[in-house]
């Protein structure tokens, strides 16, 4: 604008200008490219000039210059605009002269390659990332591994406002891991809860202890009365079998266990019969309802299933223990007792009741998996533990495994012979 003219001159005419684009090769001859932009007035000396469509083919990373050029009959202003050139960004793909954006519902993660088509079950926000539908999960916005999430009552994977997201109390992989971090704790198999008073929790926790290791008293000694009492003679001793209370004891004990396995597989069967799945298999309470106490006793939550595997191992011969101490006090009160073979009879009752627990639980321990582009490996049925871990590796070889190998061969192996030995008279018995 001509700033020393007055009055300023009328400025409807100029509704264009005209841009004089410099060439690629830096060449100064007439043929140079030239665009028309529209201007916007703000004032009399002052104009915003857009335009679009502008194709300015240069190596990434160079700078330019352009030069802005303003010609009248009464004026000419030049100015010159330095232009760095980007790399193509996620969401575009690199041609041989510019970066040109994806079609909708296709996606570029590397310039340097063609669009993709987003993967089913997603969508592409941007054509620069991969965001799961409602139900689904994935590792990352920039994994097109979709993955169903688990299919029970709970909605793991809301995915609100177009973007992966847990239900709440949720977290990790395929939302199955509990959220820690804010207060919830694992309830069951893949279940996650918050503890509503965690003394209370304590105080249960004890309790529940005190309760199973008196319902085991009972089922000691009703085992061993039974087995004193039992016929030697042919069919009476079915018929005895059919009669006595040892027999609905062990087939409840039996029944307990076969539950709590496909509690493992099925949770839906938890729904029905509740702690009675987990009445035959005591580790199953200490792999998922111990949680709450830990967290009154201020163990840290990245501990947890440390000190779980601990008390799963430890229990059975702690309690034997003090079933042992009890038996012992409870000769002195009945002097006709056959205190050995009481502790016998405790003895292959608790080996009945952990074993099934133990093995499957720290079976479940060692059993870990990964999901595409995850970037580690973590268990299966505790997902917020990872298993790349040092100290996961020193309690998989230093205590799971040794304590595997002691229930699922030692054991089976030394019971087998006994049994073997006395092959020709297992109805004794004595």
């Amino acid at each position: 604008i001509d700033l020393d003219k007055v009055p300023v001159p009328d400025l409807s005419p100029f509704k264009e200008i005209s841009f004089i684009i410099p060439r690629a090769d830096g060449s100064e001859d007439d043929e140079e490219d030239r665009v028309i932009a529209s201007a916007k007035w703000v004032n009399s000396y002052t104009a915003n000039i857009s335009f679009r469509g502008v194709s300015l083919p240069a190596p990434a990373n160079q700078t330019i210059l352009m030069k802005v050029l303003y010609t009248s009959s009464r004026l000419r202003l030049e100015a010159k605009i330095a232009l760095q050139i980007r790399e193509c960004l996620p969401g575009e793909y690199k041609t041989s002269s510019a970066c040109q954006p994806c079609d909708f519902d296709t996606y570029s993660l590397d310039p340097r390659k063609a669009c993709t088509s987003c993967p089913d079950n997603a969508h592409c926000p941007n054509q620069a990332s991969i965001q799961p539908k409602k139900g689904f999960w994935n590792s990352g916005p920039t994994s097109p591994a979709i993955i169903p999430c688990r299919n029970d009552d709970i909605q793991r994977c809301p995915n609100q406002n177009g973007v992966q997201s847990c239900t709440k109390g949720y977290t990790g992989p395929l939302c199955n891991a509990c959220d820690f971090d804010n207060g919830f704790i694992e309830r069951g198999y893949l279940k996650c809860g918050e503890c509503e008073d965690t003394n209370k929790s304590l105080g249960y926790s004890i309790l529940v202890a005190v309760l199973y290791m008196a319902y085991q008293l009972f089922s000691i000694n009703a085992i061993y009365e039974g087995n004193k009492k039992v016929d030697h003679g042919g069919t009476n001793f079915l018929r005895h079998r059919q009669r006595e209370k040892t027999f609905y004891i062990k087939s409840l004990l039996t029944y307990t266990q076969l539950m709590s396995i496909l509690y493992i597989s099925s949770p839906e069967i938890y729904k029905s019969i509740g702690l009675v799945s987990q009445a035959g298999n005591p580790i199953q309470l200490i792999m998922f309802k111990t949680q709450c106490s830990m967290k009154a006793l201020g163990i840290d939550h990245n501990h947890f299933i440390f000190y779980q595997v601990l008390l799963a191992i430890s229990t059975p011969l702690v309690q034997f223990i003090a079933l042992i101490l009890l038996i012992l006090v409870l000769k002195i009160f009945k002097r006709r007792m056959a205190a050995e073979n009481v502790i016998v009879v405790a003895l292959v009752y608790t080996l009945i009741s952990y074993q099934p627990g133990i093995t499957t639980n720290l079976t479940l321990f060692l059993s870990c998996t990964s999901q595409e582009g995850l970037g580690y490996n973590y268990i299966a049925s505790h997902p917020y533990w990872s298993c790349d871990t040092e100290r996961y590796a020193t309690y998989s070889s230093y205590i799971v495994k040794p304590s595997l190998l002691i229930w699922c061969v030692m054991i089976p192996i030394v019971i087998f012979l006994i049994l073997f030995r006395n092959k020709n008279n297992l109805r004794n018995e004595k």
